[in-house]
């Protein structure tokens, strides 16, 4: 898939497992590149979309920035909008989700109280505060458009993936 891309949906299948045999230690690096690279998931929010939270793309370097070639090299003064031109990955963010969940697991597996208050929590918060203050509301419910249900539907207006892990 690709150089120094880091790709959620496939690197997440290796993980889940290890939850069930009690692999605790072998997770412990998957988390601790998701916390480190929370600081600049904030700013990235902040700079492309004016508001708080953080968002993961579902391709990031190791360090955290998002793969330059799905914006097809174009600098962001020449672009229509700041999200990444691939359709495959435009608006896939719900990985954020999916993966505070996974920590919660890991969480209620362990009880490790270092790792709730240093990376669950701080993860948690960022994550439910982008999709707060990204998203209009209507009908008063939250309205995810435009989103993305995973690579395979690249336009779709509240993704069951997000609504069901934001639930």
């Amino acid at each position: 898939w690709g150089a120094t891309g880091f790709w959620f949906q496939n690197q997440r299948h290796i993980y889940w497992p290890m939850l069930a045999s009690g692999d605790f230690e072998l997770m412990k690096p998957w988390f601790e590149m998701y916390k480190n690279t929370l600081e600049i998931s904030r700013y990235r929010t902040s700079k492309y979309f004016n508001h708080a939270g953080a968002h993961y793309p579902e391709t990031i370097l190791f360090w955290g920035a998002e793969v330059s070639g799905h914006y097809n090299w174009t600098p962001l003064n020449q672009k229509k909008g700041i999200e990444a031109e691939c359709p495959f990955v435009t608006y896939y963010w719900q990985n954020g989700i999916e993966q505070t969940l996974m920590m919660l697991e890991y969480y209620l597996y362990t009880k490790d109280e270092q790792f709730l208050k240093e990376t669950l929590i701080p993860m948690a918060e960022a994550i439910a505060d982008f999709y707060y203050r990204h998203y209009p509301r209507k009908n008063g419910k939250l309205f995810i458009s435009p989103g993305q249900a995973l690579e395979t539907f690249h336009q779709a207006d509240n993704p069951t993936p997000e609504l069901a892990g934001l639930k």
